[in-house]
C-alpha cells in the first residue's frame, strides 16, 4: 500500500532547523520530533535528506487527525505534515519503528512534492500515472534504504516494521542486493532493487494510479489555476529529478521504465476513471 498522504490544513509550523536546535523542547507536541529527527540522523541517507530540508527552510506541523502511517506535504507554506505522538509513545520499539519510518517516508514525499512531480500536468496522461508511480517507488524505496541503516546503526525498530508491512517484500529484496553488493548501500545498487521490486505488487501500481487519476481531476476542476496541456511525454530530465536530493543522485540510470515490467493501468475502474478523464478534457479543449 502507499504510504498515506492528505491535503489539510496545518496547525503550528516549526522550521526543522529550530526543532533539531532544540527551540521548541519544552512543547509536548513537538519536542518528540526532535527525538524522531535525531535518531533518524544516524542513518546517511535520512541525515542527507534532513539537511536538505532544512536547505529549503521546510516546516513541520503536527495534526492529530493523521494516523501513524500518514503524512503530508502543504506546499504553500513549506511544510512537511505529520501525526502527533508523544515521547511515551517513542519508548515502545513497535511504536517508535512505525514513526521513524512514516518520518522517513515524510521527508522523501515533502522533497519530492516540492520539485512538482504531483502538478505535471503539462505530460500526457498516462505519463503522468506514470510518473506518478516512479515517485512513490523512489519514496519507499528510499524509505526501506533509511530503515536498513537505522538497523546498521544499532535501531532495528523500524526494519522490523519494515519487514511486517506491505512493503515487506521491498525490503527482503534490498537485503538480499546488499549480500549481492556489499558497498550497495553506498552506490545506489541496492537502492534500485528495492525500486524495481515496489512494481512487482499490483496493490501498489493501482493505488499510485488512483492516486493520479485523482489529482488529475483535480486539476480538471480548476482548469484555470493549473496549465494542464497533458501534451509531453515524460522524459530524461523528469528522471534526474526523481533521483535528486541523495547521496547518489543516478541510482536508477539507464533504468527503462517503460518496458512493461513498470506499466500500471491494470485496475478496471482505474481505466474506466481514465477514460472519464480524456473525454473531459477532449470537452475542455
Amino acid at each position: 500500500m502507499l504510504s498515506g498522504y492528505k491535503y489539510i490544513d496545518c496547525l503550528k509550523h516549526v522550521s526543522v532547523r529550530d526543532i533539531l536546535d532544540q527551540q521548541y523542547l519544552y512543547d509536548d507536541s513537538v519536542a518528540p520530533l526532535g527525538k524522531i529527527l535525531k535518531t533518524l540522523k544516524n542513518a546517511p541517507t535520512a541525515a542527507y535528506l534532513i539537511d536538505e530540508v532544512i536547505s529549503y527552510d521546510f516546516k513541520i506541523a503536527v495534526d492529530d487527525s493523521l494516523s501513524w502511517d500518514e503524512s503530508g506535504f502543504e506546499k504553500s507554506t513549506s511544510t512537511i505534515l505529520v501525526p502527533k505522538f508523544s515521547e511515551s509513545d517513542l519508548k515502545t520499539a513497535k511504536h517508535a519503528g512505525r514513526l521513524l519510518a512514516t518520518m522517513a517516508s515524510g521527508l522523501r514525499r515533502a522533497l519530492k512534492a516540492n520539485q512538482g512531480h504531483f502538478e505535471c500536468f503539462d505530460l500526457k496522461p498516462l505519463d503522468f500515472m506514470r510518473l506518478s508511480r516512479v515517485v512513490e517507488a523512489d519514496i519507499d524505496a528510499v524509505t526501506v534504504q533509511i530503515c536498513w541503516e537505522l538497523r546498521t546503526a544499532g535501531d532495528a525498530s523500524a526494519w522490523r516494521q519494515m519487514l511486517a508491512g506491505d512493503n515487506g517484500d521491498i525490503a527482503v529484496v534490498f537485503a538480499n542486493a546488499m549480500k549481492t553488493y556489499p558497498m550497495g548501500q553506498f552506490n545506489g545498487k541496492a537502492l534500485r532493487a528495492a525500486f524495481r521490486q515496489w512494481f512487482a505488487d499490483i496493490t501498489r501500481t493501482d493505488d499510485a494510479d488512483h492516486m493520479a487519476l485523482e489529482f488529475l481531476d483535480m486539476a480538471l476542476a480548476y482548469h484555470d489555476q493549473y496549465d494542464m496541456t497533458a501534451d509531453r511525454d515524460m522524459d530524461e530530465n523528469d528522471m534526474r529529478k526523481i533521483q535528486k536530493n541523495l547521496p547518489f543522485p543516478s541510482y536508477l540510470q539507464d533504468m527503462n521504465i517503460r518496458s512493461k515490467w513498470f506499466d500500471g493501468l491494470k485496475d478496471p475502474f482505474n481505466q474506466v476513471h481514465l477514460h472519464h478523464i480524456l473525454d473531459e478534457m477532449k470537452t475542455l479543449r
